[in-house]
């Protein structure tokens, strides 16, 4: 883990904020200083009452000298991880803004909730339980090289498991579930399902039946052994506590991680070594992990144009899903009539070109996304106010921006999505594009171009604005 800490460091975060959504901290304080002033009042007029009050007093402090004030104003990424906070997870929020839309259109409750309900299964099948098993795989890879990317997180759905593996996870889920109905079965069957991930990570072509049968198998005579594992991790999740659950993203999240694959990795060479005739077919299975995806993919002109447009596009459904969670409205947040957002598409092209050459330094890669991107977005609203005096984004009140044009908080929003390009959206879709005819890409590239220019001809004439697309009408 210390070898490649801070690829285990984001590939946990991104765990913690689609699946359970991340503890605030502040809200986290406050809790902690609800409980002292409860257990203060029944020990009044007493040491550990005035032990208590200096503590309140502290946090007090705290909190007055890490606010930024009343005035100041919160972006993208604070507004995002408070709802994402408050909904549980990314897919949460997901959910809850569905179902927000749908009430304001009146839908029936019962299908609002049956529609609801679905999407949430979904959501947890696909999304939640496919990324479980792909950090697992991470974690596999991670043991053997230090090359191992935050990417791999995705490696299910990029070898095409994701409904293998979905399924292993309802399976998993329906049974839990049934056994818990028998109170004493459920912790037994918890432990005795506990390599699923790793083992469906390790060998993604093998049935359900197989996994769930292997998984078994290591377990046999182990249980007890990985109870007491996780019981060992009981001191750290206090400290976490304590330090309102900062130590438990910084430090606990990939050291538990990366535990629980060696504990794996014992398990399985341990397996390997039984001659047993029964389970000689089962444990044959167990050999070998699928071999690291391809090398660094070079980007060949006609890709890069379209990964333009891909980008474009991509900040267009951040821009106008961000309006939906906190507005609850569905709004066409582009500078253009079409679904794409050019300065997403230009500050995604220039980071490949310039930044994804260091992309074996993420946190080189970090600061250089934001040296890079500050200039595009500063030169993005300095034209649009030339051109169309119209503002398109205005950061004036938030924490150091310049001229209201780019700020802290926009550029740390920059670097976050920079970091996904390169690392995940970028070869994704690199490599699906090679996967069409060169022909074929070249006359979408040119219809997608002519439509894209006709765009940009509308909206030079007659410019977009209003509710959620200029932030000052002058």
């Amino acid at each position: 883990m210390r070898g490649n800490y801070l690829v285990c460091f984001v590939a946990c975060l991104i765990l913690t904020f689609v699946v359970s959504g991340p503890m605030s901290i502040s809200d986290r304080i406050t809790d902690s200083e609800n409980v002292l002033k409860g257990i203060a009042v029944y020990a009044p007029g007493s040491r550990t009452a005035d032990i208590i009050d200096d503590a309140i007093d502290g946090i007090e402090k705290f909190k007055k000298s890490t606010s930024l004030g009343s005035d100041a104003k919160s972006g993208a990424i604070g507004n995002a991880y408070h709802q994402i906070a408050n909904a549980g997870g990314v897919t949460g929020l997901i959910t809850n803004s569905v179902n927000t839309i749908f009430a304001k259109g009146k839908l029936g409750s019962v299908a609002l909730q049956l529609f609801t309900f679905m999407l949430a299964a979904f959501l947890f099948l696909f999304v939640n339980g496919v990324l479980e098993f792909g950090l697992a795989r991470l974690f596999l890879e991670n043991r053997r090289s230090r090359a191992t990317r935050v990417n791999r997180i995705f490696f299910i759905y990029q070898v095409g498991r994701t409904r293998r593996v979905a399924l292993i996870v309802f399976m998993r889920t329906l049974y839990l579930f049934l056994w818990a109905l028998t109170i004493v079965g459920f912790p037994v069957k918890y432990y005795a399902y506990r390599q699923i991930p790793y083992l469906a990570a390790e060998n993604p072509d093998l049935t359900h039946r197989e996994i769930f049968k292997l998984s078994a198998s290591l377990m046999k005579g182990q249980k007890f052994r990985l109870f007491l594992f996780d019981m060992s991790f009981i001191p750290w999740w206090l400290l976490s506590v304590i330090t309102f659950g900062i130590m438990k993203y910084v430090w606990l999240d990939p050291f538990y991680y990366a535990s629980r694959a060696e504990v794996y990795a014992q398990l399985r060479g341990e397996a390997l070594t039984l001659e047993a005739p029964a389970s000689a077919r089962v444990h044959e299975k167990l050999q070998g992990l699928i071999s690291h995806v391809g090398a660094k993919p070079r980007y060949s002109f006609v890709n890069l144009a379209l990964l333009f447009l891909f980008f474009s596009f991509v900040g267009w459904v951040f821009e106008c899903t961000l309006w939906i969670v906190t507005e609850g409205l569905l709004v066409n947040r582009g500078t253009m009539y079409g679904p794409w957002i050019p300065i997403y598409g230009a500050g995604g092209i220039i980071i490949l070109l310039l930044v994804n050459r260091f992309s074996e330094k993420p946190l080189v890669c970090f600061f250089m996304i934001i040296a890079v991107c500050a200039p595009v977005e500063y030169l993005g609203a300095w034209f649009l106010w030339e051109t169309r005096h119209l503002k398109y984004w205005d950061y004036s009140g938030y924490f150091l921006n310049i001229q209201g044009r780019i700020c802290l908080e926009s550029m740390l929003n920059f670097a976050v999505m920079g970091l996904l390009g390169i690392y995940v959206l970028a070869p994704v879709a690199d490599s699906l594009l090679n996967k069409i005819p060169l022909q074929t890409r070249k006359g979408i590239c040119a219809a997608l171009y002519a439509l894209f220019v006709a765009d940009l001809a509308l909206s030079e004439i007659f410019p977009r604005s209003g509710r959620g697309i200029t932030n000052k009408l002058q």
